[in-house]
């Protein structure tokens, strides 16, 4: 499987088609080493720009669970908890080698979503 994250572009960019290529030219070499599936992964149910980009390459949509906490709970709802913790770990990922923050970024995606 492939797995893509969003690159982020300005308007004025975007119509250069870099982004579009950078995403056609990993498909592509992904099919070639016999990758049959691409990930664009998750996308915030609000982001529709987000949305409408991975709808232009064909991708399937599936509705995932978001699981919440009481609104007595003291911890907040996964979601809060999840944005805390890419806050904490933005400036590790700063400090890390590209390698390095590329591995642990798909262990904590792998594992934690």
């Amino acid at each position: 499987m492939l797995s893509l994250e969003a690159l982020g572009e300005t308007d004025a960019a975007h119509k250069t088609g870099a982004v579009q290529l950078i995403y056609w030219t990993a498909i592509q070499t992904a099919h070639h080493e016999g990758q049959r599936v691409v990930s664009f992964g998750q996308t915030e149910k609000d982001n529709e720009g987000l949305a409408r980009h991975k709808r232009g390459w064909g991708c399937l949509e599936e509705t995932l669970t978001d699981y919440r906490y009481l609104p007595d709970s003291a911890k907040g709802s996964l979601s809060e908890i999840h944005s805390a913790g890419k806050r904490r770990l933005r400036p590790v990922f700063r400090k890390l080698p590209v390698w390095a923050g590329s591995m642990l970024s798909k262990f904590l995606y792998h594992h934690l979503g």
